[in-house]
């Protein structure tokens, strides 16, 4: 049965009513997707890592009571178990050499976020004062940062409170920023694999920064012993990566990894199921 209508509307009609329809649909978006990041893709991080505290230190696993003396001799500079979240996403350089030859005081030549997400305000407010102390206030964007005051801290960190119960430090590359969009595409792809919950989330977008990682791979196969140097041959084969852990769950460990070709696919295969092998 054919049904016909007999409304008739003009141009400026559909034009209105498509209007609203967009309109209508933009307020069922969240608000990251509708802002235009600030950021660009020469800035995107390359690694990102999650912790959620509360889940971990529900583990049997976690000796709490050794903890808690390494936060009472200082070791640990505050109560850990105060805090909900650990998150850090951050930049590779793009020279290796660079991370070798820092100069107290200069400019970190990479940028990085910290989140750290307290149990309530008043532990946020005990944290932020622990990690500001002898530092000095800074207005930016009519905002007020904290900046390290000693001649030996990078010149561009601040940290601020973002939310009531969260603390954010960082370069001002990145803290700056109205977006907190800062991943890769490739890292944002093998992040989402492994899903919360999860007590320990890493991701690493390893082909972006294929010069600083071979780099790094060359000093560290120099001092790492023989035992390791398998494991660090894996990372030539690499393109993305990603580890979760879990120590509540049936599957306590997730791994994710994309290889650079068919070839570095097969070395993969073989250099995984080799590591299996030895752990049966």
């Amino acid at each position: 049965m054919n049904i016909k209508s007999n409304m008739k509307t003009n141009s400026n009609g559909w034009g209105l009513l498509i209007l609203c329809m967009l309109l209508s649909f933009s307020a069922l978006l969240p608000n990251q997707l509708l802002a235009q990041s600030d950021v660009a893709s020469s800035e995107r991080s390359s690694v990102v890592v999650e912790i959620d505290l509360q889940r971990l230190m529900k583990s049997p696993i976690v000796q709490k009571e050794q903890l808690a003396q390494m936060v009472q001799m200082g070791i640990i500079p505050f109560d850990i178990q105060k805090v909900d979240r650990f998150f850090a996403t951050a930049q590779m350089p793009d020279d290796f050499s660079k991370t070798a030859s820092l100069t107290p005081g200069q400019p970190l030549p990479f940028n990085f976020l910290v989140q750290v997400e307290l149990e309530d305000s008043d532990s946020a407010k005990e944290f932020f004062e622990s990690q500001t102390t002898g530092s000095k206030e800074i207005k930016k964007n009519g905002k007020t940062y904290f900046a390290p005051d000693t001649p030996a801290a990078p010149e561009n960190m601040l940290a601020h409170v973002t939310k009531e119960k969260t603390f954010e430090m960082g370069t001002q590359g990145y803290i700056l920023k109205n977006s907190r969009d800062f991943l890769s595409k490739e890292l944002a792809a093998i992040w989402s694999k492994n899903k919360k919950p999860n007590a320990i989330r890493i991701s690493i977008d390893v082909e972006s920064n294929r010069k600083f990682v071979t780099e790094a791979m060359k000093v560290a196969r120099q001092q790492a012993p023989m035992s390791m140097q398998g494991l660090l041959a894996i990372v030539d084969d690499l393109s993305t990566l990603s580890l979760a852990a879990d120590l509540e769950s049936a599957k306590l460990l997730s791994l994710v990894a994309t290889a650079k070709d068919e070839e570095s696919l097969k070395n993969l295969n073989a250099a995984i199921n080799g590591m299996l092998g030895v752990g049966r």
